[in-house]
């Protein structure tokens, strides 16, 4: 099955990819949702693409446990550098997340990273995000919209899902994505979690000739 390893992997590897700085979304969404609108207190989060781990670090300084999961095999050890402790797990592509901790989950955080899965793994994920859970845990997840750039490169839709996406150029990868057309497809595609919050971001470009980078967002609870 296809995906995205080999590109995530160059980047990380050979390219020093990773942030420095959580994303405005994510301080944001902690500020605005966590803090304001639910009251919600730290607890056990899951990390799902944790990439190097500057999101975690975040959410640490807030007083979570962070838990990280991530397919690129050098992030464990930049994962467990920056967050501390051996939080990070490496999985294959597309695999289970059935067993990968003891640990039940508040707070679950899937940014920019669930558009890379198949449908079929999609929906398993899911159900195993929600066993996961404990009563009462809030899910964030973002997905790549048909207005961001990558979907002018795309191929057709295969039969899970997903759209081959070459890029030339500065970026210069292949990948394949999951695309969303609509924010409402995301109470669908994120069940059975109960939807609370559905947004967008778009970072500004300064390069013109790439155009938007827009991403939905979705907050959900489990009941």
């Amino acid at each position: 099955m296809q995906n995205s390893l080999s590109a995530y992997t160059k980047k990380y590897d050979d390219l020093n990819y990773g942030l420095s700085f959580a994303d405005g979304h994510i301080v944001r969404f902690y500020e605005r949702i966590l803090k304001y609108k639910l009251d919600f207190k730290a607890g056990n989060m899951l990390d799902f693409g944790c990439g190097n781990g500057v999101h975690s670090a975040f959410f640490k300084s807030k007083g979570y446990q962070c838990f990280g999961v991530d397919i690129v095999p050098s992030l464990k050890q930049a994962y467990e550098k920056l967050v501390g402790g051996g939080g990070c797990k490496i999985i294959q592509p597309n695999a289970s997340l059935v067993g990968l901790f003891e640990e039940k989950m508040n707070l679950i955080l899937a940014n920019q990273s669930l558009y890379y899965l198949p449908k079929n793994t999609l929906v398993q994920n899911m159900d195993e995000f929600y066993e996961m859970s404990e009563k009462g845990a809030v899910f964030f997840a973002t997905m790549m919209s048909e207005k961001n750039y990558y979907f002018k490169h795309a191929g057709k839709e295969d039969s899970q899902g997903l759209r081959k996406v070459v890029l030339e150029g500065r970026l210069n990868e292949t990948s394949y994505i999951h695309f969303v057309k609509n924010a409402t497809d995301l109470k669908e595609l994120f069940k059975p979690f109960k939807c609370l919050y559905l947004g967008e971001y778009d970072p500004i470009y300064f390069y013109e000739f790439e155009g938007s980078a827009h991403h939905f967002i979705y907050v959900g609870v489990k009941e």
